[in-house]
């Protein structure tokens, strides 16, 4: 896929959505809002991608909303923290289906396909040649939520739709080569809440990946696991063991 961006979009990374609001007075924690049934599913997700964190920081939610000119729903928050991704994630997606569209030079690109929406997740298509998208139809209230699929080369006016979390996770889980199946994961445990994270100490440990490169640990997570900040390789969770610290 073509890796340009459209003239005058910025390219806004985790760090930059972090910092966009240093101002912001810290808030109480608010748990996400999620029926039983997609809490579950969320559930089975969380845990197969190793339980990463449940917390998410509020001035990455609200930088990326700005960014994006849209409300973020609280289920397209709750993938994001269920996958161990950012809400950076969202604006790298999106930017990179208007630099694919701008890069066509069709000036009448939006008009002609409805792309007004949010990318929040990549789904390999069947003949592996570029992507399918799931987005969410750009909305001013995060109760309202249109999930779609969005194939680059053969766009639907306004997307293929998808009825709900689990049409997206069959989607989801056919690209990965899982197969057709929704598993109810420990809805007990599964609380997604975004709060305030703290900053890390002055001190903070730097590590080495033999893939991401050089890091800084931002969270000390369960089961050995760290929550480490590669800059421009992203935020990830990874077991204490396939990092390296640095003097």
């Amino acid at each position: 896929m073509h890796q340009g961006r459209a003239p005058g979009t910025r390219v806004v990374h985790d760090h930059d959505l972090r910092h966009a609001r240093r101002g912001m007075e810290s808030s109480a924690p608010r748990h996400l809002e999620l029926s039983s049934k997609d809490r579950d599913l969320l559930a089975a997700v969380w845990e197969r991608a190793g339980r990463p964190s449940l917390r998410m920081d509020p001035v990455d939610v609200e930088g990326a909303s700005e960014a994006l000119r849209t409300a973020v729903p609280d289920l397209i928050l709750a993938i994001l923290i269920a996958e161990g991704r950012t809400p950076g994630d969202l604006v790298r997606l999106t930017q990179s289906i208007v630099s694919f569209y701008e890069a066509s030079d069709r000036g009448d690109w939006r008009r002609a396909t409805k792309f007004d929406h949010i990318a929040f997740a990549e789904l390999s298509s069947r003949d592996a040649s570029e992507p399918i998208f799931g987005c969410f139809a750009r909305t001013k209230s995060p109760a309202k939520l249109k999930l779609v699929a969005w194939d680059l080369r053969r766009p639907r006016q306004g997307g293929e739709p998808l009825a709900d979390l689990g049409a997206y996770l069959k989607r989801r889980e056919e690209a990965a080569g899982q197969g057709a199946r929704a598993p109810i994961g420990d809805s007990s445990a599964f609380r997604p809440v975004v709060e305030r994270v703290a900053p890390p100490p002055q001190d903070v440990a730097l590590v080495h990946h033999a893939k991401f490169g050089e890091g800084k640990v931002i969270e000390q997570l369960g089961d050995g696991k760290l929550r480490i900040d590669f800059g421009t390789n992203g935020i990830r969770v990874l077991a204490a063991s396939f990092v390296t610290g640095k003097p």
